[in-house]
């Protein structure tokens, strides 16, 4: 059959894609699919890369094959589990006779040479032979079993531990057996190594073992035909047009591509545990599929091969990707094979997600057909020839596809009693993910890696995969890019976390504070050292202000400058110039050279200076002079006093709500660059990134909504305490204000020396008990836990709003130790509010997640714009109610979580390629701040010759007493343990203190420059190292990788792969004469490293 091209538009309405005039799937192709088929679920084949195979010395009697060599590297990848194990058991209601179980079982055995086939791996060999029936002896050992009831589900898990239990290979058979006695029902199981047995052998053996041993439990002789010896079949050269039409298929295809946006990274030395998730569709999902295959025209394989293609690509693999799918070899005259007769075959799709499911699931009908009639060839057979990715043990694809048309009886009679076949897995899984469909079933299973993705994120994908067959039904037509990736349940969580703007009791901060003067105009309103300012004063001093501006001519409308510095100047200057109709621009003391061009921007039109701020007149604006507030009481107008103070029942002017009454502005900064400025005062985009300048303007409206959100979570009540100690330019400023004025409370201004100071600044905490610290972003992790423990008993219940960024997990941990409330706050760009905010767990968690502020639409989307589902990353981009429909991109990664907040990840423009991928330097970051000894830590990539570059990281060492020693080895230590070897830093450097920008970001061009300084220079992470081995490694290094090699070159991120390290451990054992395992390459990849190790191991021998 002649297929359309991928992507080719469908036919017309009445003709498929062969030509034929039809309204109906063509019965062939299906029927064609189920034969090919019908092997599969846990199918094993070659999972990792290798070339051409050859053998040193004798040629062995048989040839192994290279999906048996792959079986045997993926054995040494990860040794001493049954990764390759298959097995079946048999439950029946009575008892078994154990002697003719066992006799039954050598008879079936003799019959079948390839149950008999033993392998044998030495000398970085593997080889392999025939053994003849009376030198293969299977005995029937004991099962051990809970003694209690076990349910079909329970008695499987508990028998994989049976399964899972590896084969040396060693010469002896790769077969097992076991019978457990039990009062509710003998077990029996059977398990045999992939190397001679496949899923369909296993049915295939179980019933031909039950009538053998039903004719040896009742004492009658065995049928003639269990006895007859079943030739194993051939093995499949591959045909060299086959071979020619796979390279075709296969060309030009770009290496990598088969990360999921919802996976974790991928580890350098994989465990390949593995767990199942199985889906059963609903009566809307199987109805779905059928009203599918009669729309498209294409078999029931196809259609969901394309949706399960569809859904990866909507969860970030591809476009153009590679799905494994096993075939059975077996063919209709040999429908009773036993043996390892199956292929995997690379089925290249590629996925538009602007075209509708139609054309999509043509097109994988195309490729299936086609591979089935090019099925000789296995992967294993073309891995030589295809792209690497730069990882590891990757192979050009890691997600596959069975489909099992047919389901064998699970119910049987055993000896005259009911039984049962009872599936067992290995605990394993040699891919990312493997979707199992069984339509007889309605039944969707996904084996995935428990490395790579967590259970919740399969069972999501499993209700999207339903979701995305119903829509595609619906309209096959419709690109599935407008619907792909998201399930019911994804949509309600997202909608539920978003809330409404909530209506405040005052229109305007100017109304709220005015108000709680008139009740309790005694009541404290800013504390300063031993200044206080009640709320009374606070207002007559916002009198003088507004009788200040309207002496020297400001109107309504215009935007004042404000250059003040402390809380209650501040307080009063933003109070006044509202009671005078403007909007009031904190600028703070500091200048850069640019000053006067933003304040141009921003529109200002008057600089309010108080007596002990810095000169302004070089602002270029008329300046508005005042003494400090509280001190000109005195001097108020008698109306203006009478106004505020005398009647606190007199009506108060009450700001417009829509009115601008506030503008963000970071005058701090070097203004001689135009940054994108956040509403923290903090850069928006890369560090150093050019842009336009663009202030925040916040209404009366916007201020209130803002500040009744962070009040919810804070807790602000009449008389509680907020420290003041932000940039008066930034959003944090703005709260630390008016989030006790509005509420009743009291602004606790912070000493002079503010963090710099933290056990001073906690004392100050204690004596004016302050409730709620708001802390500036950037802050050291160490002050803000000195200032805690400064803050002594007054720290219990204390609320720190922190950018949880800033703090690593065990530094919240003690933060909340010693009782504190930590919160995780988020000011984005733009927003001009803490757009997502959420309470710190006890344990840390949560630091970095929050809910959208009332108000604030949050998405997670994906470089083609598309909204992404729960746990799926992406960039976070938010709105705010109205702001018009404008999304504002903030650069950082994010995902949704399953409780309705948003995790944020780390900013996407601080990344590197490092072995051949993307690598979020935040990650590496964090996996350096996860350990006890670290208070900070920053990561840059230092470009190396060719694409990749290398991650160079600097900590700072934290006030954990038990995390003494080497500090920068230790963390690299504990970063191994978390993220790929590849991403693991190349060097770690300890610093008292990492570079800021003004900003309060870490400077990481100070630290890329540090890092290109300290190249060369220092001793490599893994010192301790024979020099003469080291050059005689890096000489091994070079000689297989054909490449410029030094002491630090990772092996995989400069081209190896797992061939090639069976090669690379096999020429070092030779070179030292130690035994070297191949995991030992992947956690010691490059020549330093492992050298290191064998100096370790020597070292260790000698002393034992």
């Amino acid at each position: 059959m002649t297929g359309a091209r991928a992507g080719r538009p469908a036919a017309g309405p009445q003709q498929d894609g062969t030509g034929r005039s039809s309204t109906e799937p063509d019965t062939a192709e299906q029927s064609t699919i189920d034969q090919c088929t019908a092997e599969q679920g846990m199918s094993g084949h070659g999972a990792i890369d290798q070339g051409a195979i050859g053998h040193g010395g004798s040629e062995p009697r048989l040839a192994v094959t290279r999906k048996e060599h792959a079986l045997w590297l993926l054995e040494r990848l990860v040794p001493d589990a049954g990764v390759n194990n298959l097995g079946i058991a048999l439950r029946v209601d009575g008892h078994l006779q154990a002697d003719a179980l066992a006799e039954a079982l050598r008879v079936v055995l003799g019959r079948y040479p390839a149950l008999r086939t033993a392998f044998t791996a030495a000398g970085g060999e593997l080889t392999k032979d025939v053994l003849p029936p009376d030198r293969f002896p299977v005995e029937v050992g004991p099962l051990e079993l809970p003694a209690e009831p076990l349910p079909d589900d329970r008695l499987a898990a508990e028998l994989g531990r049976f399964i899972a239990r590896p084969f040396p290979l060693d010469g002896r058979p790769l077969v097992r057996a076991g019978l457990a006695r039990r009062p509710d029902g003998d077990v029996f199981c059977l398990t045999v190594h992939h190397l001679v047995f496949d899923v369909t052998s296993a049915t295939i053996l179980m019933h031909t073992l039950i009538p053998v041993y039903d004719a040896l439990a009742a004492g009658r002789p065995v049928p003639a035909a269990a006895l007859v010896e079943v030739p194993p079949a051939p093995e499949r050269r591959p045909d060299e047009a086959h071979l020619a039409y796979w390279r075709e298929h296969l060309r030009d295809l770009p290496p990598g591509g088969t990360d999921l946006w919802c996976g974790a990274p991928r580890p350098q030395r994989p465990r390949l545990a593995g767990d199942i998730a199985t889906h059963t569709l609903s009566e809307e999902g199987r109805a779905a599929v059928q009203q599918l295959q009669r729309q498209v025209r294409a078999p029931v394989a196809a259609v969901l091969l394309a949706a399960y293609h569809v859904l990866l690509a909507a969860h970030g693999a591809g476009p153009d990707l590679v799905i494994g799918s096993p075939l059975d070899l077996r063919g209709q005259q040999a429908t009773q094979e036993v043996g390892y007769h199956v292929n995997v075959v690379p089925l290249r799709l590629r996925a538009d997600l602007t075209a509708g499911f139609r054309a999509l699931a043509r097109q994988a009908r195309d490729r299936f057909l086609g591979a089935m009639a090019h099925g000789d060839v296995s992967v294993d057979d073309l891995t030589a020839e295809l792209p690497r990715t730069g990882a590891a043990w990757q192979t050009v694809y890691r997600h596959v596809f069975n489909y099992l048309p047919q389901v064998a009886s699970e119910e049987l009679v055993v000896g005259g009693t009911d039984g049962r076949l009872l599936p067992v897995e290995n605990g394993y899984s040699k891919f990312d993910l493997e979707m199992v469909a069984v339509p007889a079933k309605a039944e969707i299973r996904l084996r995935y890696d428990r490395q790579i993705l967590a259970r919740p994120d399969v069972e999501a994908l499993l209700r999207r995969y339903e979701a995305l067959l119903v829509e595609a039904a619906a309209a096959a037509d419709r690109p599935v890019g407008e619907y792909a990736g998201w399930s019911p349940a994804d949509r309600e969580t997202v909608a539920s976390a978003h809330r409404p703007p909530t209506a405040s009791a005052d229109a305007s901060p100017l109304d709220a504070v005015l108000a709680r003067g008139r009740r309790t105009p005694g009541a404290a309103a800013v504390v300063d050292g031993d200044r206080v300012l009640d709320y009374a004063g606070l207002i007559d001093a916002a009198g003088a202000v507004r009788a200040g501006l309207a002496e020297a001519g400001a109107g309504a409308g215009d935007v004042v400058a404000v250059t003040a510095r402390r809380p209650g100047d501040l307080a009063a200057a933003a109070l006044g110039v509202w009671l005078a109709g403007g909007v009031c621009l904190p600028i703070g003391s500091d200048r850069g050279t640019g000053v006067r061009r933003r304040l141009d921007r921003c529109g200002a039109r008057w600089v309010l200076a108080y007596e002990a701020d810095p000169d302004p007149d070089g602002l270029g604006l008329p300046v508005v002079r005042l003494a400090a507030a509280g001190a000109a009481a005195a001097e108020v107008p008698a109306e203006v006093s009478a106004e505020f103070s005398a009647d606190p029942d007199a009506a108060a002017p009450a700001g417009a709500p829509d009115r601008p009454a506030w503008l963000l502005a970071d005058m701090d900064a070097d203004a001689d660059v135009d940054v994108d400025m956040d509403a923290d005062g903090g850069t928006g985009t890369d560090p150093g990134a050019a842009g336009p300048f663009v202030p925040v303007a916040l209404s009366h409206r916007d201020v209130m909504t803002a500040l009744g959100h962070v009040a919810g979570e804070l807790g602000a009540a009449p008389g509680t305490g907020t420290l003041a100690s932000a940039r008066p330019g930034s959003f944090q400023a703005l709260v630390e204000l008016f989030l006790p004025l509005t509420t009743g409370g009291r602004v606790v201004a912070a000493p002079p020396a503010g963090w710099a100071d933290g056990p001073g600044l906690g004392e100050a905490v204690a004596r004016h008990a302050v409730g709620i610290v708001p802390v500036p972003p950037g802050t050291p992790a160490e002050a803000v836990e000195a200032a805690v423990r400064g803050a002594a008993d007054a720290a219990d219940g204390l609320r720190i709003a922190v950018h949880g960024e800033d703090l690593p997990p065990a530094a919240l941990r003690r933060l909340v130790a010693a009782g504190a409330r930590p919160y995780s706050v988020y000011a984005a760009p733009g927003v001009g509010s803490w757009a997502l905010s959420g309470p710190v767990e006890s344990n840390g968690a949560g630091r970095t997640r929050g809910r959208p502020a009332p108000g604030v639409t949050a998405a997670v989307r994906a470089p083609d714009g598309r909204d992404l589902p729960v746990g799926v990353r992406g960039e976070l981009h938010l709105a705010v109610a109205g702001a018009g429909s404008a999304w504002l991109p903030t650069g950082v990664l994010a995902r949704w979580c399953p409780d309705g907040s948003v995790e944020r990840l780390g900013p996407l423009g601080e990344r590197a390629t490092v072995a051949g991928r993307a690598v979020d330097l935040g990650a590496v970051d964090a996996a350096l701040r996860d350990h006890p000894g670290v208070a900070a830590a920053a990561t840059v990539g230092v470009l190396v010759p060719g694409p990749d570059a290398v991650p160079v990281s600097f900590v700072v060492p934290g006030a954990d007493p038990a995390a003494g020693g080497d500090l920068a080895r230790a963390a690299r230590d504990h970063a191994r343990d978390l993220l790929p070897e590849a991403v693991v830093p190349a060097r770690v450097t300890c610093l008292e203190v990492l570079p800021r920008r003004p900003d309060g970001r870490f400077d990481r061009d100070a630290l890329l420059r540090l890092a290109r300084e300290q190249a060369g220079a220092a001793p490599g992470p893994d010192g301790g190292a024979d020099g003469e081995l080291v050059a005689r490694l890096v000489e091994v290094w070079q000689r297989l990788l054909g490449t410029e090699v030094t002491a630090d070159t990772n092996f995989f991120a400069a081209g190896g792969h797992s061939l090639l390290a069976a090669r690379l451990a096999q020429d070092v054992e030779e070179l030292t004469g130690a035994e070297v395992e191949l995991a030992e390459v992947f956690d010691h990849p490059t020549p330093m490293a492992l050298a290191a190790r064998l100096a370790g191991a020597r070292a260790g021998a000698e002393t034992g």
